[in-house]
């Protein structure tokens, strides 16, 4: 079952289907039935205030909105600081800081 899950998300990020909702494909055999579930759901689909994952819609996007979406993933701090155990915020900022010079 585990291989058809893994074959099925690849041919839908193939088909221009939603990071966001490849994602919550992928974690709801562990979480669909928790008590988190519906708050998990909106950290990974974002916020329409400053999420561009939020923002566009549909089943079939280009590419460049996938990139998008990816990236918006990627580099979300609500994402990272709940999934990544060794996440260190305050390098993140010092790197910003650092760059601005």
């Amino acid at each position: 079952m585990h291989i058809k899950l893994k074959i099925n998300n690849a041919l839908q990020k193939l088909s221009g289907k939603h990071p966001a909702d490849i994602m919550l494909l992928e974690v709801a055999a562990k979480h669909a039935i928790s008590a988190h579930w519906k708050a998990l759901q909106a950290i990974v689909k974002g916020n329409n205030s400053h999420n561009f994952r939020a923002m566009v819609g549909g089943d079939a996007l280009d590419v460049d909105d996938q990139v998008q979406c990816l990236l918006d993933q990627a580099t979300d701090p609500n994402i990272l600081g709940r999934s990544w155990q060794g996440w260190k915020p305050y390098l993140y900022s010092l790197n910003q800081n650092l760059l601005l010079l």
